[in-house]
């Protein structure tokens, strides 16, 4: 019985972490800029482009991680649609943009 309240209370631990980096990756994302799309679940980048394409985020190139995109956009027309498809939305480093965060248009 010991063994199954100690899972319990890891298991809780767990999900109130994960929630609140979560929330974490949401606040600390900018209003308007360069930010990495990682689907938590099982999604192909096709998808999470639909889908950021739909709330006028322009895709900057593929992110690190399998099904992720580096996008430019608004963080209020994207953080609701993102948490919808089960994707973290958070501050892409300059690293994955290039130079500038800043979209240039032609």
């Amino acid at each position: 019985m010991e063994g199954g309240r100690a899972g319990y209370r890891l298991l809780t631990l767990q999900l109130a972490l994960a929630g609140l980096v979560l929330a974490g990756t949401i606040a600390l994302s900018p209003h308007e800029g360069a930010m990495l799309i990682v689907p938590l679940a099982a999604a192909a980048s096709g998808v999470t482009a639909t889908w950021a394409m739909e709330g006028d985020a322009a895709i900057l190139a593929p992110g690190p991680v399998a099904g992720s995109l580096i996008v430019f956009g608004r963080r209020d027309r994207l953080a609701v649609v993102a948490l919808r498809h089960f994707s973290l939305l958070i501050v892409a480093p300059a690293a994955f943009c290039g130079a500038s965060s800043r979209r240039t248009t032609t």
